[in-house]
């Protein structure tokens, strides 16, 4: 094994062993004190004696994959899916439901869940240095009957995505390299969310790229990229993004069927677009 390989199996064992540890240690606590820590956080015994039971089970299920001769990728994988699980549940009971638990039982939930999403950083970091995740690309693309710099500057006017965008419904932000944009999509289906992604790349009128990171690092990232090439009919639009990390696996399917779909509804709007402005200002 070379020595980056060493280190990332390195990574990802040491990180499996330690959350092993915490999760035993802390679910046996949860089961031996259940009855202490019930009036701490104000819940039922029974609760923290059914999570004390199931947080050993999955501490000592870690322990076997971090012990196996060679690490599953696909079940350290899965580790760090439950650890993000945990700690999503765990924001949503402290922040949605706050009269569920004592002032003093969401302070410790939301330390254990921070230290299980350091858990999940580390366990993830060591993934993607193995190449345990390989990268995931869409790429789309269109003709457009008009010159780059009539569909470039279309593209790099977010301002205006609102009216005409079906996937990008909305942005803002200046398009250099280094700035912050400010971009909300509509997933097909209606689903929405915004992404704060920074610019890496903006050559008029040739490359529009951007990248966007999900939370923490590792977990899950996007290079979107736009690139505009002269052709015989006027510019061929090639809309592309790289996708990274632990999750890519599991959102693989949703990638090639929502997300290319929201691809291609944008490069049709926008070939309406560019080429009705063209045709007006001929």
């Amino acid at each position: 094994m070379a020595s980056s390989d060493h280190r990332s199996d390195s990574l990802i064992r040491a990180s499996l062993f330690a959350n092993a540890v915490f999760s035993m240690v802390t679910g046996a606590i949860a089961i031996a004190f259940a009855s202490q820590l019930a009036e701490f956080m104000g819940l039922a015994p029974v609760v923290l004696t059914v999570v004390g039971v199931g947080v050993v089970g999955f501490g000592l299920a870690i322990l076997w994959t971090a012990r196996r001769e060679t690490v599953d990728l696909r079940l350290a994988r899965l580790t760090v899916i439950l650890d993000i699980g945990w700690v999503v549940t765990g924001a949503i009971v402290i922040v949605g439901f706050p009269g569920l638990m004592s002032t003093g039982g969401r302070w410790l939930l939301a330390a254990v869940s921070t230290v299980i999403g350091v858990f999940a950083v580390l366990q993830g970091l060591g993934i993607r240095s193995a190449g345990g995740v390989p990268p995931r690309r869409l790429v789309t693309e269109i003709e457009i009957g008009a010159s780059p710099d009539s569909v470039w500057e279309v593209l790099t006017d977010l301002s205006e995505y609102q009216s005409w965008n079906p996937f990008m419904v909305a942005g803002s932000g200046e398009v250099a390299v280094g700035e912050q944009l400010e971009v909300r999509m509509r997933q097909p289906g209606g689903n929405e969310a915004t992404f704060k992604p920074i610019v890496t790349e903006a050559t008029s009128p040739r490359t529009f790229e951007w990248l966007g990171r999900l939370g923490i690092p590792g977990l899950f990232a996007g290079r979107h990229r736009f690139d505009l090439v002269s052709s015989e009919t006027g510019t061929r639009l090639v809309h592309s993004e790289e996708f990274t990390g632990v999750l890519v696996p599991v959102l693989a399917k949703f990638l090639d069927q929502k997300t290319r779909a929201g691809f291609e509804a944008m490069n049709v709007a926008m070939k309406e677009r560019v080429e009705e402005r063209t045709s007006r200002m001929a």
